[in-house]
């Protein structure tokens, strides 16, 4: 665990001071203190240098906007209830602007084969009743992680990831050493401006995915989106927002690769304060 400075078996505290104060040069400074020193140790090369995440895509579709003539009062547009069930997909990139398949989190007791249905080739499936990440599936997601990125301790990878209880367990922490995975997490509530996944992708992914939800009532009228519907709905929109011209550049936003420890100026720093 020493080896890890940025580790922590932690849970961060939710607090709105901690929100207001958490992105400042002194944190982010050590950010990139132990980005530096690993990135040093191991010469990491685009290719090797990953983010990880997960997103939520629920059954309920927020509608975009109407088109509509001018002086319209009355707009109306085809919508699903306002309760919806949660799927979470958990994303890997690198900064070469490459990606892992998905990796689903369904609200189920039991996996069933046909829960990829319609998915990015590739994906794998797992279930917990809630649909939210577990540190027992993360565990899995690792093994899922490594099928595609061929690391070893010879031939490591960096694994960029916040340090949400249930991405650092302690077998998987020793799953990853065992297999060459260089973990380095985020400070708590850095995300926003630290993360890959958060900078360029994530936003355009949950654009496409409302519009692939729009084709989908569009094209089947009265029908309600299943879980086993957001597969499909996630393959659409997975191939439009995980480009590697959106991936490379949310690595460029946050300084991770290419280096730039000083891609942060004090109008980013004070911006978070002042709002």
């Amino acid at each position: 665990m020493h080896r890890h400075q940025r580790l922590s078996l932690r849970t961060p505290r939710s607090t709105s001071l901690s929100r207001a104060t958490a992105f400042n040069r002194v944190t982010v400074g050590e950010f990139f203190t132990n980005l530096k020193e690993v990135m040093t140790k191991h010469k990491f090369e685009p290719q090797s240098i990953f983010n990880i995440d997960e997103t939520g895509v629920t059954t309920v579709h927020v509608p975009g906007r109407v088109i509509t003539e001018k002086g319209s009062k009355e707009v109306s547009k085809v919508t699903l209830g306002e309760r919806g069930t949660l799927v979470t997909v958990c994303c890997a990139v690198s900064a070469i602007g490459s990606s892992v398949p998905p990796f689903f989190v369904f609200p189920r007791v039991r996996v069933k084969d046909t829960m990829t249905k319609g998915a990015p080739p590739g994906s794998k499936a797992v279930a917990y009743p809630s649909g939210w990440m577990t540190g027992d599936n993360f565990e899995i997601y690792w093994d899922h992680f490594m099928k595609f990125v061929k690391c070893t301790k010879e031939s490591p990878v960096l694994a960029i990831l916040d340090n949400h209880d249930s991405h650092i367990t302690p077998k998987g922490i020793q799953k990853c050493k065992d297999n060459g995975i260089i973990l380095l997490t985020l400070p708590p509530h850095t995300s926003h401006k630290l993360q890959p996944l958060d900078r360029s992708v994530f936003r355009p992914f949950k654009n496409s995915v409302d519009q692939a939800s729009d084709d989908f009532m569009v094209n089947n009228p009265g029908k309600p989106i299943a879980i086993y519907d957001i597969p499909e709905i996630v393959a659409k929109a997975f191939l439009k927002a995980f480009t590697p011209q959106n991936i490379t550049n949310g690595f460029l936003k946050t300084g991770i690769s290419p280096f730039n420890s000083d891609i942060f100026t004090d109008d980013d720093f004070m911006g978070k304060l002042c709002h």
